[in-house]
């Protein structure tokens, strides 16, 4: 296959694009938010030269109906990519509006459970949890692809045109932490969905995502899905959490530019909470970008050095990423929410730290 992008672009764009379409609600939310992820899947594969289409989904959960959108799912199918028909399974990460994004699947990291799809010991975060129970579920509503199936059922339907199959996850942020969990939650259970083992070959490549568990977690991942590997930018603090090691080197990630004694604070109170938790992030191998401070957002005036934090954060989490791996995509949307994750890092801390103060 001819192509002007590299593996790694062209992994990163399709796990980004299950994030469009992030801020729609009402009704007709399915049909709304395909059509936007179409849309970035349409520029992918002119840039590319490759075939990527919806064949299921999206899989969409909204804790409270008819609000935000919680969680995200889709499932793309390219014939012939790098040699073999492979299934590209894309998970959008946090939204920014979505209050139990944030408040469960990221930080609800004090209770940890059993990873339930074998008997190997292997404990993952309870909000990660929560998170993959949302997307093993998801059933994509009336009219658009896969309608009614969950993905497991949908591939074990429409794995009979070819003799093998490669499939990949990918996914952005809290994407990044729950779309390995999809492909070891399918290698794990494919007896079940793929009698004929028609897929030979499990990969994950996430991006900015946070440790979804513990270090008997990661052995095992590990094992079982080698070759996945991890995008993460030097200067993203998010992939820091929730090792206590990484996270308490977070508070200088930005120093002597940025100080910020109520981030120690916070962090601090994270580290708390998760003692005596060892989490560790998966995968052996790693795509590291060596990150670079973006000075031009950085404020100068008294008592803004939270603010400024939270800026570097964001920039670092998101937009970042695109300029690192040089990325042409419609950032619109990226940026819109951009904006309210950088108000929600800005209550969460005015409503936080005061009470360590």
């Amino acid at each position: 296959m001819a192509t002007t992008m590299s593996q790694e672009q062209i992994m990163f764009f399709l796990s980004i694009t299950s994030n469009a379409g992030s801020d729609i609600t009402g009704s007709g939310i399915g049909a709304k938010v395909n059509a936007e992820i179409q849309k970035k899947l349409d520029i992918l594969n002119t840039q590319s030269d490759s075939n990527w289409s919806i064949v299921w989904g999206a899989g969409l959960f909204q804790n409270n109906p008819g609000g935000v959108l919680d969680n995200t799912m889709y499932a793309a199918f390219n014939p012939d990519y790098m040699g073999k028909p492979t299934y590209f399974i894309s998970v959008a990460g946090t939204n920014a509006s979505s209050t139990f994004d944030w408040l469960t699947e990221d930080l609800d990291t004090s209770t940890v459970v059993q990873w339930p799809y074998s008997k190997t010991k292997a404990n993952i975060s309870k909000g990660i949890s929560i998170g993959l129970s949302k997307l093993v579920a998801m059933q994509p509503e009336k009219g658009l692809p896969g309608a009614s199936q969950t993905l497991n059922t949908f591939l074990s339907k429409n794995l009979s045109q070819y003799d093998e199959y490669t499939l990949i996850t990918g996914g952005h942020s809290l994407g990044g932490a729950l779309s390995p969990l999809v492909a070891l939650w399918l290698k794990d259970t494919q007896s079940t969905w793929d009698k004929d083992s028609k897929v030979t070959d499990f990969q994950s490549w996430p991006s900015a995502g946070q440790t979804p568990g513990l270090e008997n977690f990661t052995t095992y991942y590990n094992s079982q899905i080698p070759k996945t590997q991890r995008i993460f930018n030097s200067l993203d603090v998010v992939p820091h959490a929730f090792n206590k090691d990484t996270l308490e080197a977070a508070k200088t990630l930005y120093t002597p530019e940025i100080n910020s004694y109520t981030v120690d604070l916070l962090i601090d109170l994270r580290l708390y909470k998760i003692d005596p938790l060892i989490y560790t992030q998966i995968a052996t191998t790693d795509y590291e970008l060596t990150g670079v401070l973006n000075k031009e957002i950085i404020d100068h005036l008294p008592l803004f050095d939270t603010v400024n934090y939270f800026k570097q954060m964001v920039y670092q989490h998101v937009e970042a990423y695109f300029k690192l791996l040089d990325v042409d995509y419609d950032a619109e949307q990226v940026n819109k929410d951009a904006t309210v994750a950088l108000n929600n890092l800005i209550a969460y801390a005015k409503k936080h730290a005061k009470d360590l103060s």
